[in-house]
């Protein structure tokens, strides 16, 4: 089986994380079936330049904040489970402190991702963040039939699909299909 692809359309890293398990209760698409498949999440997710360690235990760990997430993310207002929130508190503890740079252009923060533990942890805060704050309101799942995806809608008008050249596109072609076959 080949390498699985990493979906970035969530608008925050939280829901990007919650990506990783694709096609989520159609056939549950395991993105994260390797340590070295989170090694590779953290780099492609902007958390650090270099894979770092990672052992079977972290991506059980992974696995298992994520559902804490997904969990959280679409319960709809109701009572979460004490266990979820407890996951997702006890990792967002452990988020690397940010520091303070220098350069040419000014200052700027940096935070030192090192190992799975921060990887988990920037997700987790990356949790709090978003059900804590105004985004919360504005997390879709996309409406694609096929598509489990969540995303934080920044749109006016109200975005349907969680990415317009992803599933957006094959919507419209299957609409235009049909308006072509009824005439």
């Amino acid at each position: 089986m080949g390498v699985a692809a990493f979906r970035f359309v969530g608008g925050r890293l939280c829901l990007d994380f919650v990506a990783t398990l694709g096609k989520r209760g159609i056939v549950d698409l395991e993105r994260l079936r390797t340590p070295a498949d989170l090694a590779r999440w953290a780099v492609e997710a902007g958390l650090c330049r270099t894979a770092p360690a990672v052992v079977d235990a972290d991506l059980s760990a992974a696995r298992t904040l994520r559902e804490a997430i997904h969990r959280l993310v679409t319960g709809s207002g109701r009572r979460p489970a004490p266990a979820d929130l407890r996951t997702v508190n006890d990792r967002a503890r452990r988020r690397p402190v940010p520091t303070l740079g220098w350069s040419a252009s000014g200052f700027h923060a940096t935070s030192h991702v090192a190992d799975a533990h921060d990887v988990l942890a920037a997700a987790a805060a990356d949790a709090v963040t978003l059900l804590t704050g105004p985004d919360a309101e504005r997390v879709r799942k996309c409406l694609a039939p096929d598509c489990t995806l969540l995303f934080v809608d920044q749109s006016q008008n109200g975005r349907v699909w969680c990415a317009m050249n992803a599933c957006g596109a094959k919507a419209k072609m299957r609409s235009l299909r049909e308006r072509r076959r009824s005439q």
